[in-house]
């Protein structure tokens, strides 16, 4: 059994608290109205959560914890989980738009399989059968191209379309997984540190009996080309998992940036603004009903006098967003909810250099204060100042790679943000 260990980690509970004190009068210095025009768009942030409904968000922790919490007991009473050694990943067609094909070309350049919608197929294709060591998507575009798969490729034929799962050895997933979470270029322990954290979350999902896909749904899989570095990683941690007092693996997550961590000062998501100066009343309201369906009774006619933060987490996310509308006041509860609801999908996120980044689903993270645009007694638009990007649960991924450039090793980040957690190769 190998224990995390503990040194340098101490003091961050108490620096936590601190910053969260100070953090509103940070949002209200904060400036970002720098010269530059540079724009990106955020599906190009190799980071954890960049624009889907991430499967680590506070709500989504809250509640699933709840749920398992004596599925969990159950499964481990008797004897610690064992793995099998393989993993199922559901593949996404183009953009993530949802899990099923209207056609697909697999193989490789000399050998192509078509299949479409609709043809019965039902398949399962190796490598070996094609005299190679991974299979290419050719239907498919990714950011590194078309992707390639080890393991076997399943091809289904669904009334909905064509369902593609990849099954494959757990350490070949992580060599898929790694380098779209995390970019290739950070220090070599917060590469160690984000495999073990990818390996854990794989196996605690699998021990849940849920079968993974490739989109932030669950880890990013394949949409960045594997890279040597990372496999160096995972090599070097091969086998570590973080496990709980029952010996099973960890239900732990992780995201992008923190707000409150002085070592991320320097991270561009560290401090952002956000403004929807020409809000519609129309859109808002239907982002509303969307995460809370019924709660505005005519979206068409509603319109909004303010709203505010009225309930906030412990380390500050905002947790209840309460409105005062023309049908009287509604509440949005949870910190992803408010996210959705405040993200007008076009509306673009400055960062601390000036950058601009389209936000299409979420705002960055739920911490932030606000201000309200008002035109006679109606509330006509919003701007926040906040900080950091993602749900603020688990490991900072740029949290890891300042503390290892600190000289800390994985063992000693991961000892950071998991304390109550072992780290034990399997």
């Amino acid at each position: 059994m190998k224990r995390i260990s503990k040194k340098n980690a101490s003091g961050n509970s108490i620096y936590m608290k601190i910053a969260v004190v100070v953090l509103g009068s940070l949002f209200l210095l904060a400036n970002h109205n720098q010269a530059s025009n540079r724009q990106v768009s955020a599906e190009n942030i190799p980071l954890k959560e960049t624009l889907e409904a991430d499967f680590t968000e506070t709500d989504a922790v809250e509640k699933k914890s709840a749920e398992t919490e004596n599925t969990v007991d159950n499964i481990t009473e008797t004897k610690p989980f064992k793995f099998s050694g393989k993993i199922q990943i559901h593949i996404q067609s183009d953009g993530y738009r949802g899990l099923f094909h209207d056609r697909l070309i697999v193989g490789t350049e000399e050998r192509k399989e078509y299949y479409q919608a609709g043809d019965g197929t039902n398949v399962v294709l190796s490598p070996e059968a094609f005299y190679t060591e991974a299979l290419t998507v050719y239907s498919l575009n990714r950011s590194c191209g078309n992707p390639r798969y080890h393991g076997t490729l399943h091809i289904t034929d669904r009334p909905e379309g064509l369902l593609l799962t990849n099954e494959v050895e757990l350490e070949d997933y992580l060599q898929g997984v790694l380098p779209s979470e995390m970019p290739a270029g950070y220090p070599e322990e917060a590469l160690k540190a984000q495999a073990v954290c990818a390996r854990t979350y794989a196996l605690y999902q699998q021990m849940q009996g849920a079968v993974l896909d490739d989109s932030t749904n669950f880890q990013v899989y394949n949409n960045v080309a594997s890279d040597e570095r990372c496999n160096a990683a995972i090599a070097a941690t091969a086998g570590e998992v973080l496990v709980d007092g029952k010996e099973n693996p960890a239900e732990i997550y992780y995201y992008s940036t923190s707000a409150l961590d002085e070592a991320e000062r320097s991270e561009n998501w560290y401090r952002w603004e956000y403004a929807n100066e020409q809000m519609s009343a129309v859109n808002l309201a239907t982002r509303i009903n969307n995460c809370q369906p019924g709660t505005i009774r005519e979206p068409s006619k509603c319109k909004f006098y303010g709203m505010e933060i009225t309930g906030h987490r412990g380390d500050g996310r905002a947790q209840e967003l309460e409105l005062s509308t023309t049908e009287g006041t509604v509440c949005v509860v949870g910190e992803y909810a408010i996210r959705l609801v405040l993200c007008d999908g076009v509306s673009k996120a400055v960062l601390q250099d000036g950058t601009e980044v389209t936000m299409e689903k979420l705002i960055p993270s739920g911490f932030f204060s606000m201000e309200t645009i008002q035109k006679g007694k109606f509330m006509i638009g919003y701007r926040l100042s906040g900080g950091g990007f993602g749900h603020g649960n688990g490991m900072s991924q740029n949290g890891a790679k300042a503390y290892a450039n600190q000289g800390e090793s994985y063992e000693e980040i991961l000892a950071r943000y998991y304390p109550d957690l072992k780290l034990e190769s399997r």
